[in-house]
């Protein structure tokens, strides 16, 4: 069965990353609130078959649409994916009823319950192979091999719509484990978007017009789930693959209050280099993301994205591969930052350089919203800088030693640490 695409949605290939706007699951909480509600309490009588499970699910629903977010939020919370046969690569049959039984299955087993649950409840379902940039594989990598990845597709109102229930479950992330995590992002996602991760074997499932080569999709940036739910869009590279000299600057854009941590890595490895290798800040909503590299080779750019109003860890978002053509005799390294540096969503405009020449007089500017002053303090001595509304600024005569920047926020009695350089 090949899906009819019709001729007005045609897109631009540049336009697939750049679009991958925020439609995560806030976007899918309200409309679909009380089917998930009656999801989440099926009880285990209703357990017993698909055909038992799909009557229940399908009970309140009042079209397809509900009833194909009914099975897939269902689905994805109570099976886990199978990481020990994942890994061990000895999969098992994945037919929907042993899933069921079991509740525990690879891709296959997700997508084959999704699709036997929808036909018993009426719809028109089919499970769509391909290959799908997760856990495993790198940025710059070309896809290769047999199929590796299944997700699902449903007619409704007489259009197809994707889904992965697999990916709206969990993920595994950088260190293999698996995260329980639902992610509604994957529930009806846009094409358009869905082709950043997803490239199925029969092009006519990308329900794109033109379709997207493999070609262009090995080049794309190695997204991650958390790039979409934090409404992240690429700015300034659409390609996966990076030449640089000394440093390269990347710009993402996000939703207000998402911030961003990277880490350069070795390329192949998972070996993190000197934090001083990185630097990032947010400007607005345009996320800039600094990256110097020690010598000349292959790295990999890690990105990372939170809300900054969120305690908890930052979430991998996306990888770029880089190729370092360091000159000799040069190595740059960027201030260290504190929390603080993100969470008052200070701007810094220079000096970028974490290594500062003792001696001369270095012109520090940075923007602190809320702030009463800004001291540069570098122990045998400090130098306020001037205001000017939110900016501070002024020459500062560097001596030998830790350098650090400070803040002085009304109604708090201690300043709060911002930058830290090194005067050598």
């Amino acid at each position: 069965m090949r899906p009819r695409i019709p001729e007005f949605r045609r897109i631009l290939y540049g336009a697939l990353i750049v679009a991958a706007a925020a439609a995560g699951p806030a976007a899918d909480r309200d409309p679909y609130a009380a089917i998930d509600r009656h999801a989440l309490a099926a009880p285990r009588s209703a357990e017993v078959s698909i055909q038992s499970l799909a009557r229940y699910l399908a009970k309140p629903c009042r079209n397809d649409s509900e009833k194909a977010r009914a099975i897939f939020r269902w689905v994805a919370a109570n099976i886990r994916y199978d990481t020990r046969a994942f890994f061990s690569g000895k999969i098992p049959a994945s037919g929907a009823d042993r899933t069921l039984r079991n509740r525990t299955a690879v891709c296959g087993g997700f997508s084959s319950l999704f699709e036997a649950l929808g036909r018993a409840a009426g719809l028109e379902v089919v499970t769509i192979h391909g290959w799908a940039r997760g856990y495993g594989s790198a940025a710059g990598d070309p896809i290769r091999g047999e199929p590796d990845h299944a997700w699902n597709a449903v007619r409704v109102d007489g259009h197809w719509k994707l889904v992965d229930p697999t990916w709206g479950g969990g993920v595994l992330d950088e260190t293999g484990k698996y995260v329980r995590r639902f992610d509604g992002y994957f529930f009806f996602t846009p094409p358009e978007k869905l082709i950043a991760t997803h490239f199925p074997e029969d092009a006519a499932w990308q329900l794109l017009d033109p379709a997207v080569s493999r070609a262009r999709f090995d080049e794309q940036p190695f997204i991650r789930p958390a790039f979409f739910r934090f409404g992240l869009e690429t700015a300034s590279h659409a390609s996966c693959r990076i030449e640089a000299l000394d440093t390269v600057l990347v710009t993402l854009t996000g939703r207000a209050g998402t911030v961003v941590i990277a880490r350069l890595l070795a390329s192949g490895t998972e070996s993190v280099l000197d934090p001083g290798s990185t630097f990032c800040q947010r400007d607005g909503r345009t996320l800039r993301i600094h990256a110097a590299f020690p010598k000349p080779g292959d790295y990999t750019l890690r990105i990372f994205a939170k809300e900054a109003s969120d305690p908890g860890p930052a979430e991998w978002a996306i990888d770029y591969r880089i190729r370092g053509r360091c000159r000799s005799g040069v190595r740059a390294v960027f201030p260290e930052t504190y929390q603080d540096f993100m969470d008052r969503d200070v701007y810094l405009e220079g000096p970028l350089s974490g290594r500062l020449r003792s001696g001369a007089g270095i012109p520090f500017r940075l923007r602190v919203p809320g702030a009463e002053e800004v001291m540069v303090d570098m122990g045998r001595s400090f130098r306020l800088l001037e205001r000017n509304g939110e900016w501070f600024e002024g020459d500062v005569r560097v001596q030998r030693g830790e350098i650090t920047v400070y803040a002085k926020f009304p109604g708090e009695k201690r300043y709060s640490g911002l930058l830290r350089y090194r005067g050598i």
